[in-house]
């Protein structure tokens, strides 16, 4: 059973202070939209206490944005609200860890994992090394493999800059709010991704700036084993085949700044 089921079930603890809007009658999913759009904890840290049994209400506070006011700001920019358990869900197979109880969309549904693969890398990548992460992407969309990556500049978007070279679909796994244009560089690529049949997503409600401490939680979205990266390590571009949207059972080598296998 999933968060966005009307049976929920779990620990309940009585919250602080609740928003003027709530009721004990309000459907799950507009609690749910209420407590996603509410400034606070990152929504990793959130999934994982709803995961823990915590009761959706008892995690509201008092200026939780009104969940009708939210939808139609989310309608108004042709964004939409999906939960586990609905159509579409990207982690159906396998959910990330923490785990992810909401995600905000642009675009239509990701493809299930097994038909995709996420490709990243460095955002300070070469030109030479940044063409054949585009040679890379490109030859993987043309297999019909939905293409994964976190937006970033470098290998990030020349992995989706690939994937419409190919004609095929790739996700964009953001860690901000969806309306908001970071990096200003790729702002031109993610309306090409949209405007080619491709997703733009993340947890993180409209307005949410791009703070460094939501990037390592967002890449459990495109891949786990990304989380054994960090920035400034010798790699240069890896494919990962994981429990995120990306997801078989092998990855490809990693190539160290020298140009060696690492």
């Amino acid at each position: 059973m999933g968060w966005g089921d009307p049976a929920m079930s779990g620990r309940r603890s009585r919250p602080r202070a609740l928003p003027a809007w709530w009721s004990p009658d309000l459907p799950a999913r507009r609690v749910l939209l209420g407590l996603a759009a509410t400034p606070g904890p990152l929504p990793a840290v959130t999934a994982a206490r709803l995961a823990a049994g915590e009761d959706p209400a008892s995690l509201l506070c008092a200026d939780s944005p009104e969940p009708g006011q939210v939808a139609a700001r989310l309608g108004a920019l042709g964004l939409r609200f999906l939960l586990p358990g609905a159509p579409g869900w990207p982690f159906s197979s396998a959910e990330p860890d923490p785990a992810c109880a909401w995600l905000f969309v642009a675009g239509p549904d990701p493809p299930a994992a097994e038909a995709s693969v996420a490709v990243v890398g460095g955002r300070r990548a070469s030109v030479l090394r940044q063409a054949t992460a585009r040679s890379l992407a490109k030859g993987l969309a043309g297999a019909g493999l939905c293409v994964v990556s976190g937006g970033a500049v470098g290998v990030d978007a020349a992995a989706h800059a690939g994937a419409l070279d190919a004609g095929g679909r790739t996700v964009v796994v953001l860690g901000c709010g969806l309306d908001v244009p970071y990096p200003g560089g790729n702002v031109a690529l993610f309306r090409r991704v949209r405007a080619a049949g491709g997703t733009l997503l993340g947890e993180h409600p409209l307005g949410t700036p791009p703070l460094a401490a939501n990037f390592l939680p967002r890449n459990r979205l495109i891949g786990n084993s990304l989380g054994e990266f960090g920035s400034g390590v010798d790699w240069w571009f890896s494919l990962h085949w994981s429990d995120g949207i990306g997801r078989a059972d092998h990855c490809a080598p990693q190539v160290s700044c020298t140009g060696q296998p690492s």
